[in-house]
């Protein structure tokens, strides 16, 4: 056999290995088991994760008692990282606390004065009286934003709440002082970050005292100056008695 013989049979049997390789290549793909399919997602609602951070504002109708007449008509609620503003309609008188801070202002636009908080929680906050919360996992949607139904109780009292976490909250009670400047539920509030887009206050007989819910939610920038005792205000000591939410 020549030698050009000999060299064809050669590149024929390279060739022929070549395609074996190949078809058992395409054969062991084809035979490969499947991905394992993803795992199936329940269907059961969750608890809200933390709203993206939240910049604007959130108008709050308020009503109280069984009879549930207007306290002030609404509360329009500016916040902006860890600030807030809360502007009632039907009184002079406003608040703003940073949350982070621990401070807080009480102005009041008809006299043009102010009076300085001091916003942090009471020491004895781990006492029996202190606010409890039980997180039912339900979540509902209430003007554009998640929230989870929560329940507050704090002594014989109590409150229904649709909290959005991620969002700062602060309510000044209607007598303000250093340790106990919100109402317990309130408080309860302030310390999660969570905003409730609605709250249904009731007493130790079951009376419903306070109704308040979102009716509008607006995302935007607000600029510094909103979440700051203008430089014409002067300090003083405010009269705050029923000048504000109960």
């Amino acid at each position: 056999m020549d030698t050009f013989t000999t060299a064809r049979k050669a590149v024929f049997a390279a060739c022929v290995l070549a395609l074996c390789g190949c078809g058992k290549k395409q054969e062991a793909a084809a035979t490969a088991p499947s991905a394992t399919p993803a795992a199936s997602t329940s269907s059961a609602p969750q608890p809200p994760a933390a709203n993206l951070p939240f910049e604007g504002e959130i108008v709050v109708s308020v009503k109280g008692a069984a009879s549930k007449e207007d306290l002030s008509a609404s509360i329009r609620y500016k916040i902006k990282g860890d600030k807030v503003r809360a502007v009632p309609s039907s009184t002079n008188v406003n608040a703003i606390d940073d949350v982070a801070m621990h401070r807080g202002y009480v102005l009041d636009d008809w006299t043009r004065t102010y009076q300085e908080i001091d916003t942090k929680a009471p020491v004895n906050g781990g006492t029996a009286s202190a606010p409890t919360i039980t997180k039912s996992g339900k979540v509902e949607k209430i003007a554009t934003l998640e929230c989870e139904g929560w329940t507050i109780e704090w002594g014989s009292d109590g409150a229904h709440v649709c909290a959005a976490k991620g969002i700062p909250y602060f309510d000044l009670a209607s007598y303000p002082k250093s340790g106990s400047v919100e109402p317990p539920w309130a408080a309860a509030l302030t310390k999660e970050r969570a905003f409730p887009l609605r709250v249904v206050v009731h007493d130790r007989d079951g009376n419903e005292t306070l109704r308040a819910e979102a009716t509008s939610i607006v995302r935007k920038k607000l600029d510094d100056a909103v979440f700051q005792v203008p430089r014409t205000f002067k300090k003083a000591k405010l009269d705050l008695k029923g000048s504000y939410l109960p």
